[in-house]
């Protein structure tokens, strides 16, 4: 039985890669030899037999597709005209279409039935109406709710950069973000205040924030490539026309220059200033300094007030980039300055500054005191002792002024 399956499966196989007709009569021969083996029909016969009834059943089948297809026509058709007379929308019909589909089988049946059930069909036909109907209105309420609320969040976006009007670009991008983070926590149901949410709104303010930074520093490699084409471009024409004396070369020279004394003013003076008036976010020469990897910094191994002295050095950023900060601050203010400093040297806080003139240390601490004892010779023999411990303990008052 086993045997004569696998041969007929693998026959079948053979007879698909010929075509769909070998492939049906290489089915049924293969039900019939299953049947010889079953019930000693004759192979030949049973299969001309099952190939008659299936070829009638695909007859069936077939007729039933065409008339569920002329039907559905026929309902489409009457939605449409309805569509095209405004009485109702292409989403209305489009849901009644569905409705139709689904209550086809129950309307043939009712069509068939006679007495107590064709009666209970038109009531379980109406019923399904009914609560299509239903379920049709609370799914455009739905639709309708979900347009409110992002009009309301749209709203909401609109009025926060209307009271942010005044404040930096980098300002209201930040807090336009976290609202924005906020308005799709409000959707998916998170609490606000729990610590996934609270995370989620810190998360979207410092991607924000490294938005910003990449934006500066395209910007600044933007300015650096504009400079050098401008630069190249004033002695590639020379050479394409062919110069070669000094006079056109230093003209060049003087013209490439000047565009980079135009490029450098725009970043140290005129973004700076558009960013302090408009609160703009323009790449300014800090951020062409930054894509440099580099900056000045000041060496004050001879010592010297910060802002006055000590000698500029070109030192890459990344050594004040995890540099450890010696005051309160996450980033340089206005009126800091990055120095680098050697093991064993001494920074004076601006408290420690003031108390001394430049150059001149203040004057010393005098400190006058008395002492009573009853045996003047054992303190006589303990006052180099003492006289170390008060100098260790001036030292230490010294160090905390």
């Amino acid at each position: 039985m086993v045997e004569v399956n696998t041969r007929a499966t693998l026959g079948l196989a053979d007879a698909w890669l010929k075509g769909a007709a070998a492939a049906q009569q290489a089915e049924v021969r293969r039900k019939a030899l299953t049947e010889a083996v079953q019930n000693g029909v004759d192979v030949e016969t049973r299969a001309r037999e099952l190939l008659r009834e299936q070829i009638a059943e695909q007859a069936a089948q077939s007729a039933k597709s065409a008339t569920d297809l002329t039907a559905e026509a026929a309902a489409q058709r009457k939605l449409n005209d309805a569509v095209a007379a405004g009485t109702i929308s292409s989403e209305q019909a489009q849901r009644l279409m569905q409705v139709e589909q689904a209550l086809r089988p129950l309307i043939i049946a009712q069509a068939l039935a006679e007495g107590d059930a064709k009666g209970t069909l038109a009531r379980v036909i109406d019923a399904l109406r009914g609560a299509y109907a239903r379920l049709h209105g609370e799914q455009a309420r739905a639709a309708a709710l979900q347009t409110i609320e992002g009009q309301k969040n749209q709203i909401e976006l609109l009025q926060k950069q209307i009271e942010l009007a005044g404040t930096s670009e980098s300002q209201r991008a930040i807090i336009i973000a976290q609202l924005q983070a906020e308005q799709q926590l409000r959707q998916k149901g998170i609490e606000l205040a729990s610590a996934e949410g609270q995370a989620i709104l810190a998360n979207a303010g410092f991607i924000e924030r490294l938005n910003q930074e990449l934006a500066r520093s395209q910007g600044a490699m933007q300015s650096l490539q504009s400079m050098t084409d401008t630069t190249f471009n004033h002695f590639a024409n020379l050479i394409a026309q062919g110069k070669t004396d000094w006079k056109s070369w230093a003209d060049a020279g003087r013209a490439a220059l000047a565009d980079i004394e135009k490029e450098m003013l725009k970043l140290a003076v005129l973004n700076p200033l558009k960013n302090f008036l408009f609160g703009t976010n323009l790449t300014t020469l800090n951020n062409v300094g930054g894509v440099l990897g580099g900056l000045f910094g000041f060496k004050f191994h001879e010592g010297g007030v910060v802002g006055v002295d000590g000698m500029p050095r070109w030192a890459p950023a990344q050594v004040f980039r995890n540099a450890p900060r010696l005051h309160d601050g996450a980033f340089l203010s206005p009126d800091e300055v990055p120095a680098i400093l050697q093991r064993g040297e001494r920074v004076l806080n601006r408290a420690e500054a003031a108390a001394y003139q430049r150059g001149t240390k203040a004057a010393p601490i005098v400190l006058n005191f008395a002492v009573t004892t009853p045996d003047a010779a054992s303190f006589r023999r303990a006052q180099s002792q003492i006289t170390a411990d008060m100098a260790a303990a001036l030292r230490r008052a010294e160090r905390n002024l």
